[in-house]
């Protein structure tokens, strides 16, 4: 009976730190949002909003995970989850100079191609599927930020004025949100 009680106590006392830092970690994450008038959108919102910004405060910083989205300044950081059927992917296509990158930041990274309209082809490699065939047009920074289903194995063709670029990617949780390899030409 003892260690019963012992045991239930335990388990409502670890209950009780689990929600105390839940309830700790949302009101510091309510805050930072506050703080840089983000509150009232979605993760996909706030990113699609940081990816067309090129004002950000200073210290500010934001990328983007295959699973979340990372925000931080010199006192806070929050880690807000993405949705789980889509994958972010930031890519700046470039005619003469690019930078490696793997993990996309909204506040550091700058492509060459910027306020560029490109035509962008999706398709699924493993069904042919097309996944997005449309004009996208960069943002001030060079680079278009696209929702992609996740999980799946895709061919990314991209065309600007006479020059192309086409590359096999996937939308795994293992890849990267940070696309800088694709040299149109």
């Amino acid at each position: 009976m003892k260690k019963n009680i012992l045991l239930l106590s335990m388990i409502i006392i670890v209950a009780f730190i689990g929600y105390s830092l839940l309830t700790a970690n949302q009101k510091k994450s309510e805050a930072f949002l506050n703080r840089y008038e983000l509150q009232s959108l979605s993760v996909v919102e706030i990113i699609n909003y940081l990816e067309q910004k090129t004002d950000e405060p200073l210290g500010f910083n934001a990328s983007v995970t295959s699973t979340q989205l990372l925000l931080s300044d010199e006192n806070d950081a929050v880690e807000l989850d993405l949705p789980t059927d889509l994958f972010y992917l930031s890519v700046a296509p470039f005619i003469n100079q690019t930078h490696p990158c793997a993990t996309h930041s909204l506040v550091t990274c700058t492509g060459e191609l910027q306020n560029e309209t490109l035509r962008v082809l999706i398709t699924d490699s493993d069904t042919d599927e097309i996944i997005l065939d449309q004009d996208i047009v960069t943002s001030p920074k060079g680079f278009a930020g696209l929702w992609l289903p996740s999980g799946r194995n895709i061919e990314m063709t991209i065309t600007y004025k006479g020059f192309v670029a086409t590359k096999q990617l996937s939308t795994f949780e293992i890849n990267d949100t940070c696309e800088t390899t694709m040299q149109l030409s």
